[in-house]
C-alpha cells in the first residue's frame, strides 16, 4: 500500500459502491455500478505500476475501456 493521504471518503456518493477498504475501514476504492468505467482510488497506482500486477491491471482496464465502443 502506498497511500499517503490525510483525507478519505466519508460517505460514498449515490450510484457508487466501495470496492476496496483498508483494515481500519477507510474506503480505498470506489466504482460505479451503472457506468461503463468509473473507478476512483485512494492511493497512487502510477507510482507502483512496474512492481505490482494489480496496479498494471487497473491501467490495462482503463485503456481497454477507452478503446471500446458502446
Amino acid at each position: 500500500m502506498n497511500s499517503r493521504h490525510h483525507q478519505s471518503v466519508g460517505r460514498v456518493g449515490s450510484g457508487l459502491v466501495p470496492s476496496a477498504t483498508a483494515p481500519d475501514g477507510v474506503v480505498e476504492a470506489i466504482e460505479s455500478g451503472t457506468h461503463r468505467f468509473v473507478v476512483g482510488v485512494q492511493w497512487h497506482p502510477e507510482a507502483m505500476w512496474n512492481r505490482e500486477p494489480d496496479h498494471q491491471a487497473l491501467f490495462r482496464s482503463f485503456i481497454a475501456a477507452a478503446g471500446s465502443r458502446r
